[in-house]
């Protein structure tokens, strides 16, 4: 529904972009400052049943990429943070949406939602104490990095997405989920 998208983007888009604007007049008068943006592995490769939460997170990839070449000349770092699968409760949260009246994806989603439980398993996911380290040192860390992948699911990933075509990748991923 429209309702959906909104909230979708109004959570991970518009709220980053009103921070943005709040905090960036503070940055520029100081001369100074750093912005961490917090993406995910769903910023660079896509998984199904996703749709608008990728849509998001690749529109915070692209602004922040873009807004890194405007404010560098002005002494402000933006920084990118892509964790993968992490141990909270974002898997539980996750809004599905899908309307059970069209049938036809109902067996797709039950195979994605089974693969989503793989996937955020625990024992295949990292602590958020780890994520909160690659904060840290994104935020420490005096080089010009974009990009701080944190979680070895997502290095894994976001490494083979590079080395493979996408009729391979997209393979691969439903290969995973099973359609």
């Amino acid at each position: 529904s429209k309702e959906q998208i909104l909230n979708q983007f109004n959570v991970n888009v518009f709220g980053l972009f009103a921070v943005t604007q709040a905090v960036l007049p503070h940055f520029r008068k100081n001369k100074n400052g750093m912005f961490i943006n917090i993406s995910s592995q769903g910023g660079k490769v896509t998984f199904p049943m996703l749709s608008l939460y990728h849509a998001t997170k690749y529109a915070i990839e692209g602004f922040s990429e873009s807004l890194c070449y405007e404010l560098e000349p002005l002494n402000i770092k933006v920084k990118l943070v892509e964790p993968g699968a992490i141990d909270t409760h974002f898997a539980k949260n996750l809004e599905w949406i899908h309307n059970n009246e069209l049938q036809e994806y109902n067996k797709i989603v039950e195979n994605v939602q089974e693969g989503y439980s793989q996937m955020t398993n625990p024992k295949n996911t990292s602590s958020a104490a780890y994520v909160s380290s690659v904060i840290y040192k994104t935020a420490t860390e005096q080089s010009n990095s974009l990009r701080y992948v944190a979680g070895q699911d997502a290095e894994t990933i976001l490494e083979k997405r590079k080395h493979v075509s996408d009729r391979d990748f997209i393979n691969a991923i439903k290969k995973m989920f099973n359609i």
